[in-house]
Formats: structure tokens, C-alpha cells, sequence
């Protein structure tokens, strides 16, 4: 079941970096261009899992998550497409039945993002990717670095269990 519950953990956060952006309050107005490439230097995570198997009662795990290694990029074009690459070693901790749990996952290649299109409206960022549109909120955006936090909850089903994450993730760029 550990193994079930690795797998369905390292599934969402592949599934965060690809849909990239959720929601959140107002911050600050944007004053640079995003046009550019870049560095994503830190992505961290945190939440909780509810896993529910028929007839058992809901499991509700906390869970966290902060990158160590980076070389993750992300280019924003004038055209208002993007593309990303590179990869990124995330270590992920969770509780499960009393344990604590740390495991470090590296995310790579068209896992990270891929490509899709973007549009800026003040704060917030709306990304959308194969069809699947998500919005972010920078709290900073500068002409050399940004921090964007996104939220998301997310369903899904894995060997009769379902899983319905509650995820809060910051990335933070520089150039």
C-alpha cells in the first residue's frame, strides 16, 4: 500500500508542475514584462492528501515539499506561448499511518510544464495547457525575478482508492 500511496503522490505533484497555475487573492500590480526566460531557483509545496477506499474511513495526510536542485526554465514568448525544460529534484514529505515519510523525485523534460499559451491581467497569470486553463498571482514580479503561488485541488482514482488533493505550490524565477 506505501508503494500505492508513493506513486500517487509523486502522480500529483507531476500533475501540479503541469498545470502550473492555480488561484489566490489580489497582491501587487505587475510593473515588468514577463517576456523572457526563466530560472525557476525554488518550487515549494504543501497540503494534504484524502484518500477514501470503499468501506474504510477517509485517510487526510499533510504533506510538504521543497526543491533542492534546479535547472527548470520557462520561457514566456511576446506571442503569449511559453515553453518549458530542464528538471528539478523535489523532496517530498508526507504522513501516512503514523509514519513521516521523505522521499526525494526528480521531475524532468515535458513533465515540468510543456508548452501552452498565457495572458497577464495585473497580478495573475492565466496558463492554459492541452485545453486546461489554470491562473496564478505573482506576489512579485521585477524586471530579474519572480514568485508566483497557485492552488489547486485535484481527484484522482488509483487501485479502488480515491485521492483528492488540496495543494498550494510558490514557484520562484529569477533571470
Amino acid at each position: 500500500m506505501m508503494k500505492n500511496i508513493s506513486t500517487i503522490v509523486l502522480a500529483l505533484f507531476t500533475f501540479i508542475i503541469l498545470n502550473a497555475c492555480g488561484t489566490d487573492d489580489d497582491g501587487p500590480s505587475i510593473d515588468d514584462p514577463l517576456v523572457g526566460t526563466w530560472n525557476v531557483n525554488n518550487i515549494t509545496y504543501g497540503g494534504t492528501a484524502t484518500t477514501t477506499y470503499p468501506g474504510i474511513p477517509a485517510v487526510t495526510s499533510p504533506f510538504t515539499g521543497e526543491s533542492t536542485e534546479s535547472d527548470f526554465q520557462v520561457t514566456f514568448n511576446s506571442d503569449n506561448t511559453f515553453t518549458s525544460g530542464g528538471s528539478y529534484t523535489i523532496n517530498l514529505t508526507y504522513t501516512f499511518g503514523g509514519q513521516t515519510i521523505t522521499q526525494p523525485t526528480t521531475i524532468s523534460g515535458e513533465q515540468v510544464i510543456g508548452s501552452g499559451t498565457w495572458e497577464l491581467n495585473g497580478d495573475k497569470i492565466l496558463t492554459t495547457v492541452d485545453g486546461q486553463a489554470s491562473e496564478g498571482v505573482f506576489s512579485e514580479l521585477t524586471a530579474n525575478s519572480f514568485r508566483l503561488t497557485t492552488g489547486l485541488t485535484q481527484t484522482m482514482n488509483a487501485n479502488g482508492a480515491t485521492v483528492t488533493y488540496n495543494i498550494d505550490a510558490v514557484f520562484e524565477a529569477s533571470r
